[in-house]
C-alpha cells in the first residue's frame, strides 16, 4: 500500500488550523463517558479530540460445503458510532 493510501473504512482528519501553533501542554482525560485529549496552545486556544465509542462491522459470505471456508463475497468494513 502506498504511503498516501488508506485502508478501506479509514478516514483522516487534518486540523490544519493548528499548524505552526506552539503547544503549552497536553491533557489526557479518561472519565467514564468523556474520554478526550486536549492540546492547549500558548496563544490560549485549545484543540480537544474526544474519543467516542465505535464499532467496526465486516461482513463476508463463505461456502463451507467442502468443510473449509471458501470466500464468496467480502464487503468493505463499516465504522459506526
Amino acid at each position: 500500500m502506498a504511503e498516501n493510501e488508506r485502508p478501506p473504512g479509514r478516514r483522516v482528519l487534518r486540523c490544519t488550523e493548528v499548524r505552526g501553533k506552539n503547544v503549552d501542554d497536553v491533557f489526557v482525560r479518561g472519565d467514564g463517558d468523556f474520554n478526550a485529549v486536549t492540546i492547549n496552545f500558548t496563544d490560549r486556544t485549545s484543540l480537544t479530540v474526544q474519543v467516542l465509542p465505535a464499532a467496526r462491522l465486516r461482513a463476508e459470505l463463505n461456502d463451507w460445503s467442502s468443510g473449509d471456508a471458501r470466500p464468496i463475497k467480502l464487503w468493505p468494513t463499516i465504522i459506526t458510532l
